[in-house]
């Protein structure tokens, strides 16, 4: 064991873009003492020693023992600022929001990640019945609930309750509309079990997506036409959202399950939700759509800045429902639109998108969508943790 085979299994299955992606998932390596841990925002794929944040493990540990306020954002706020105390001396960086669930295995490693295979299941309406089918009672089951401190506090005294009851420590811990924590003692037997997750759940698929490149089924014309053809919304698009963002940077992307799930309002609709903090946190609550009537209008030759009126009004609209702009526009039959400040964040939107349609696609396997609840997704939004990791990661 050692912190070398740490980053070896990070940066693998950070590397891996059907396990993580942009700034998600996190692993941990402790010694008797010491809890080595992600730093928040890092990238598991390119991970180094210095990327990760060295804390006194039991200093960890004894947070849960401490008091903190009910209000949330002041909780946080203490919970962080306990984490950074908890550092070794000399540690400069940021540790990971999760880092105190890390700390409450008794196993040397931890690898959380947000597989979409995985959050297919997760992510489902049968999301609970179906890790018990796969599963058994040897795996831990968590239904949503809050990220940072409550959600540390329920695993501890989901664990105490486990272990109380004569069970070995579970290594496997699934979180409804989030991810899986796989623990061990050695990489070796981590790489066993996700491999067991992944084949099992992969036993129970019924489609998987196809981001394979396609013509629009509209404009009948050939995949360059539908690029030019986007090319003239994005250049309307970054006018219209001049009104609302400074500077925008709009990224475009189109392929066959885009083009699918983009079809119609109903056939959007298993798209039209938050999946997971990651994907809110990258690409936004949910997607704004725009029927093909504004296409319609491109190509009766509209003029460019009733065009541009139609747009920044459907923007306008969105921001009013959502307090901020769409990370994410979906144009019919034409494909998706990153909107960001700069544009490895437009980037980004575009990559969680496609994450999205992954997970909305292996959800139909399991009974289909289950989207984060609006107070849920209120409180992502507004978490000064998700905003740091944000900025970091764009």
């Amino acid at each position: 064991m050692s912190i070398k085979e740490l980053i070896e299994v990070s940066q693998r299955y950070g590397s891996d873009p059907e396990c993580v992606l942009a700034g998600g998932g996190n692993t941990s390596w402790k010694t008797k003492d010491t809890l080595f841990v992600k730093a928040s925002g890092t990238a598991l794929a390119t991970i180094q020693e210095t990327g990760f944040v060295e804390l006194d493990l039991e200093t960890v540990r004894a947070i849960l023992r401490q008091d903190f306020p009910a209000d949330s954002a002041a909780r946080e706020a203490q919970v962080l600022s306990a984490l950074m105390a908890a550092r070794k001396k000399g540690q400069t960086m940021r540790p990971s929001v999760e880092t105190i669930l890390h700390a409450l295995f008794p196993y040397a490693y931890v690898v959380h990640l947000h597989p979409a295979l995985v959050n297919g299941v997760l992510c489902s309406v049968d999301a609970e019945k179906t890790i018990g089918e796969l599963f058994g009672d040897q795996v831990l089951y968590v239904p949503y609930t809050t990220p940072g401190y409550v959600l540390s506090k329920t695993l501890s005294d989901s664990f105490e309750t486990w272990t109380a009851h004569g069970k070995s420590f579970p290594s496997i811990v699934f979180l409804q509309n989030h991810g899986i924590f796989v623990a061990a003692d050695s990489v070796q037997e981590i790489d066993k079990i996700y491999s067991m997750v992944f084949d099992r759940i992969r036993s129970r698929i019924g489609r998987t997506p196809d981001f394979s490149a396609t013509e629009s089924p509209v404009l009948e014309q050939s995949v360059n036409a539908l690029f030019d053809k986007a090319a003239e919304l994005k250049d309307a698009l970054v006018k219209a959202a001049c009104r609302y963002v400074e500077s925008p940077c709009i990224e475009f992307e189109t392929n066959k399950e885009i083009l699918k799930h983009a079809a119609s309002a109903s056939d959007f609709a298993t798209l039209n939700g938050a999946f997971s903090p990651d994907h809110i946190v990258y690409a936004g609550a949910r997607p704004l759509y725009i029927p093909h009537t504004i296409l319609d209008a491109i190509q009766e030759g509209a003029k460019a800045d009733t065009v541009q009126a139609a747009l920044a009004k459907q923007i306008g609209s969105f921001i009013e429902q959502e307090g901020t702009y769409p990370h994410v526009i979906v144009v019919q039959d034409v494909g998706a639109f990153g909107l960001a400040k700069n544009t490895k964040a437009a980037q980004l939107a575009l990559m969680l998108f496609n994450d999205a349609i992954k997970v909305s696609v292996y959800s139909m396997s399991f009974g289909g969508p289950h989207f984060m609840a609006a107070a849920d997704v209120d409180f992502i939004k507004k978490w000064e943790v998700e905003q740091y990791r944000s900025t970091v990661s764009a």
